[in-house]
């Protein structure tokens, strides 16, 4: 079950990644992985997953962040998770 600060964190990237977001990085960075720190608004990429959650906690370590490949809509759940559901 997901936690609702967790539901918190994937509507605010969401939000994010539709109003502002997508259509750059689907220009330049497409099919690599994106992670979006919702309450600053930053987002981090790498070729891996593992790349972009690593960068993310590099800037932000107590702070949950939004993984989603770039060419994947956030509103799948199957192609985006939060490091809550998948890292911890």
């Amino acid at each position: 079950m997901v936690s609702a600060k967790t539901e918190g964190v994937v509507s605010r990237a969401t939000e994010l990644y539709e109003t502002q977001l997508r259509h750059q990085l689907e220009q330049t960075n497409l099919h690599d992985f994106v992670t979006i720190e919702p309450d600053s608004g930053d987002y981090f990429f790498g070729k891996t997953l593992s790349e972009a959650i690593q960068a993310s906690r590099r800037a932000y370590p107590d702070r949950l962040a939004f993984e989603c490949a770039s060419d994947t809509p956030p509103q799948s759940t199957s192609g985006c998770w939060t490091r809550e559901r998948c890292c911890r």
